[in-house]
């Protein structure tokens, strides 16, 4: 009788743009934050409709208040007064108390790993002890419950990592037993809608598999750009990528230097940034240990990718990829030797290996199996493409990426593709990628960062 006994409350906020779920939009936008939260909210009405016991939302506004009683009807409305979440709490569990409650459990809106079974798990736990939680993984606590008057809800750190712990000591602190069931998760950010989907994976109920269902035709993108020496290439991308249809969920940079005017450059865009060695596939391996997205995209500063580029990719894994890459085009005027070089280059790349300013993504799972990049100053992906493609298809999207010819106009056209070609040999004959590097910096005049074709 645990359950029938103990009052259910979902505190919540109305889905409205702008509003809520701010680091979550960061990442991906406002209008798909806007969706998820809806999406969240339908996994938490699904937990009230399936409580043997009375129900309770708690909308944020009073004005709210129609719209929370279209929600679940028979549900009974609370709203929230202002103030931090412990006192609007502190305020809803008084107002139920003196109605009568005995036991009364808190949830929010963005948990979709609770089930029934925790559900009652902590409506028996307050059968003998007086308050209950459950720990989020990020610290905070996604349920909480109590047989008693809460103790002083307004100081603690709600919304920081020290928050359970924090709750923890209160009710020791005022005599309370407290039980900890099994650790859960909320949705804050990125990295936390990915853990959900992974989560999500096999449950049945159906909010939560709308809510994997959008997942899976929404994955996020990661864009990684190795970067030396390049600030002005690398705004004019960052520009590009900021405006596409669909602009990528994270921008990480990984720079070999931490000049003033990079790091304020990363801040205008809000972009991540790693500071990292010369060594571009120990750049692009870390930039892609930190990624939180589902596909990882990897492009150079000075590329030009389309403006549609990130609808493609996801087009591109959901027909079966485990990658791909962009079509090699030069930005600029069209000239014979151009439209020969592209040619060969397109060619190599279908029937042998494509380069890294071809913009080479890949599904983060077969990335992972595939090992990453390889920790070397040239050829880094080549090793990675091979074992992309033992996995599944790894081929050309059907569109093309933008690369400067200005390494070409500067070392000559001839000189450079046959100095390239030369590179390319001496690596497939087991030649030191690291006396490569060293070779390629003395001639032509570039750094080792800037290889390929």
């Amino acid at each position: 009788m645990s359950a029938e006994t103990t009052l259910l409350v979902l505190v919540c906020r109305r889905p409205v743009p702008g509003i809520g779920k701010q680091r979550l939009a960061a990442s991906i936008g406002i209008h798909q934050a806007l969706h998820v939260s809806r999406l969240l909210l339908n996994a938490a009405l699904e937990d009230l409709a399936s409580w043997p016991g009375t129900v309770v939302i708690a909308p944020a506004k009073a004005t709210d208040a129609d719209w929370a009683r279209d929600l679940l009807p028979g549900a009974q409305v609370i709203p929230q007064i202002t103030g931090n979440l412990g006192e609007r709490i502190a305020a809803i569990d008084e107002e139920l108390r003196r109605a009568g409650a005995d036991k009364v459990l808190f949830i929010g809106s963005d948990s979709p790993g609770l089930t029934s079974d925790t559900l009652l798990d902590a409506a028996r736990a307050l059968d003998t002890h007086s308050t209950v939680l459950v720990p989020a993984r990020d610290g905070g606590v996604i349920l909480l419950g109590a047989a008693t008057p809460w103790p002083a809800l307004q100081r603690l750190p709600w919304e920081t990592a020290s928050l359970c712990q924090a709750l923890a000591q209160s009710c020791a602190d005022a005599g309370l037993n407290c039980k900890q069931l099994a650790p859960g998760y909320d949705v804050d950010t990125l990295p936390d809608l990915r853990y959900a989907r992974q989560q999500l994976a096999e449950d049945r109920r159906p909010a939560r598999c709308r809510l994997r269902e959008w997942m899976d035709a929404h994955p996020a993108i990661s864009v990684i750009i190795p970067v030396h020496q390049d600030e002005h290439a690398l705004r004019q991308l960052l520009v590009r990528l900021r405006g596409m249809h669909s602009p990528p969920a994270e921008i990480i940079v990984v720079a070999t230097d931490d000049a003033p005017e990079c790091r304020q450059l990363f801040s205008d865009f809000g972009v991540h940034y790693i500071e990292h060695s010369h060594c571009r596939g120990a750049q692009l391996a870390a930039g892609a240990s930190m990624a939180a997205g589902d596909i990882l995209w990897f492009l150079h500063a000075d590329s030009r990718p389309p403006r549609n580029g990130t609808e493609l990719l996801r087009l591109h894994i959901a027909a079966g990829n485990t990658g791909g890459y962009f079509r090699f085009r030069f930005t600029g005027a069209s000239t014979v030797w151009r439209r020969l070089l592209q040619t060969a280059i397109n060619l190599r790349a279908r029937f042998g290996i494509p380069y890294g300013d071809q913009g080479l993504f890949a599904a983060r799972e077969h990335y992972l199996a595939a090992g990453g990049h390889a920790p070397i100053p040239l050829f880094e992906e080549v090793q990675l493409i091979r074992r992309l493609r033992q996995q599944g298809p790894f081929s050309s999207v059907a569109d093309t990426i933008g690369v400067s010819p200005r390494r070409w106009q500067r070392d000559g056209w001839v000189r450079r593709t046959i100095w390239n070609r030369l590179l390319a040999l001496g690596f497939m004959a087991g030649m030191d990628p690291k006396k490569l590097a060293h070779v390629y910096g003395q001639k032509p005049t570039d750094t080792a960062a800037d290889c390929h074709q």
